[in-house]
């Protein structure tokens, strides 16, 4: 019975604490819930990012890919179609604009060259250097989509490849770092031929020939490789193929960080 009795101080003195947290305790849990939302949370921001510039990418080629095959359902196939030369005028452009591509896009404004800059932001290629894709040349067409984006064309050539030039800001003139590479990419419309067919990513915007399927190439080609060691104007151009060929994600060594 003694026992028993002498366990009752105890008990009362347990029942009667407070049982609770230090504040040094909940400082240093916050400190650390901190330090891992500070680690974790730029990631999954620029994951986010990432995936917004691959989606925007595929959008975009999907648009124009199925512009094309309903403009070829009224007018037969790309290999029919007219086209212009290196020595076209701007005339020349906007009717195949106007005629083949813009009846099957949600367009918002096409801009003229005295309004260039409402519709188009001259990018910089990955070099930092600046003077390609000015939007000021007289055979470009620029245009507002309604999904955001911005567009700049022009004549393809009279070659191997008949092809319409392509490329898109794809948060639009008045957003982003209007980057080659970043936020602007480049894709390639070709006419129906024994070699190629519709809108064309992977073979990039460039040169006739080049093995588009080879990612040193992407990388490290003197004129247009995705990478800032690239030394012109045109670094970057490659970089929408890299993502593609990298089965549409961004590489871990991307040259931009998003």
């Amino acid at each position: 019975m003694k026992l028993w009795g002498g366990g009752a101080p105890e008990n009362k003195l347990l029942a009667g604490r407070k049982i609770g947290f230090t504040l040094a305790e909940v400082l240093i849990t916050i400190g650390i819930i901190g330090i891992v939302a500070s680690m974790t949370i730029p990631m999954l921001i620029s994951g986010y990012k990432k995936s917004v510039v691959v989606s925007s990418l595929q959008k975009n080629l999907s648009l124009f890919s199925q512009a094309v095959q309903l403009a070829e359902a009224k007018h037969g196939f790309t290999d029919e179609w007219p086209y212009c030369n290196e020595d076209s005028s701007i005339e020349c452009t906007e009717d195949f604009f106007n005629n083949y591509l813009l009846p099957e896009l949600k367009v918002i404004k096409v801009c003229t060259p005295e309004e260039s800059e409402i519709c188009w932001t001259s990018p910089k290629g990955l070099s930092g250097q600046s003077g390609y894709l000015t939007g000021k040349e007289s055979k470009h067409v620029r245009a507002l989509l309604s999904n955001g984006s911005s567009i700049i064309m022009w004549p393809g050539v009279e070659s191997e490849r008949k092809h319409w030039q392509i490329w898109i800001d794809i948060d639009g003139p008045m957003k982003g770092p209007a980057l080659i590479g970043g936020d602007v990419f480049g894709f390639r419309l070709n006419y129906k031929t024994s070699i190629d067919d519709g809108i064309l990513y992977r073979k990039g915007v460039g040169l006739v020939g080049a093995d588009f399927s080879d990612e040193d190439v992407l990388r490290n080609d003197s004129l247009y490789g995705c990478s800032k060691t690239v030394n012109t104007v045109y670094a970057g151009r490659y970089c929408g193929a890299l993502i593609q060929h990298s089965g549409w994600k961004v590489p871990k060594d991307y040259p931009v960080k998003f």
